[in-house]
């Protein structure tokens, strides 16, 4: 038996940080939420940032439908990402995935109708898919072309990112200036715009619009809630 990866991780670290909750569109329509926890925790003495994301979609089509449950854990620390656990359930079938660094290595056990373990050398990515865009605005450049392990796929793709001039968005109960970033996946062939704004843990995304094929795909906050407490892991 392969074990539940969440539980490698779990119960989720109480730092201080923010519950956020998004809608997900395809072609401007809902077909799901995202909902994302954010908390800064202490780990091994360093200071690391501990996420939470879980996603429901549903698309009814002309001639079958689309149903995806997804859940995913991972820390962030200085050196990128130092775990990972996620499980999904996509039209019946059964995923779980389990990443751990060490050293300068990432390992990651990938279980589907078998079990396969993928290695990744530490110099070869620069980000990964979660955190790429703010490495890429931490770094204040007007352009790059980051290696990016994508975490959907398993792979490292190389994602070019410009950043825009800024734009005030009002979402979530408040009007903001994010922080705008245009981006192009070369492996994936998927652009897109993301509007981000500054906090204390980084970069929360408030808006994304992406395109992949035929399809238009928007990602909007519709609720941020602030938490605080103090932990360590």
């Amino acid at each position: 038996m392969f074990a539940d990866p969440i539980q490698t991780l779990s119960p989720a670290p109480t730092g201080n940080g923010h519950t956020l909750q998004y809608q997900v569109l395809c072609n401007n329509e809902p077909i799901g939420h995202i909902h994302v926890q954010r908390q800064l925790v202490q780990l091994a003495g360093e200071p690391a940032l501990f996420l939470r994301n879980q996603m429901s979609l549903r698309v009814s089509g002309l001639w079958s439908d689309y149903v995806l449950d997804s859940e995913e854990e991972m820390i962030l620390d200085g050196q990128g990402l130092s775990r990972y656990a996620g499980l999904s359930t996509e039209d019946g079938e059964k995923a779980a995935v389990t990443g751990e660094r060490e050293g300068g290595q990432l390992t990651v056990n990938i279980k589907e109708d078998h079990l396969r373990t993928e290695r990744f050398q530490l110099t070869d990515i620069d980000a990964t898919s979660e955190d790429a865009a703010v490495c890429f605005l931490r770094s204040q450049r007007q352009q790059a072309v980051l290696r990016v392990l994508d975490l959907d796929h398993f792979d490292i793709d190389q994602v070019q990112f410009r950043l825009l001039p800024p734009e005030t968005l009002a979402l979530a109960g408040a009007e903001r200036i994010t922080q705008v970033v245009s981006f192009e996946s070369r492996k994936r062939r998927t652009t897109g715009v993301g509007w981000y704004v500054p906090d204390g843990d980084g970069f929360i995304l408030m808006r994304e619009v992406s395109k992949e094929q035929d399809d238009r795909n928007e990602v909007i906050l519709n609720n941020w809630e602030h938490t605080s407490c103090n932990n360590t892991i």
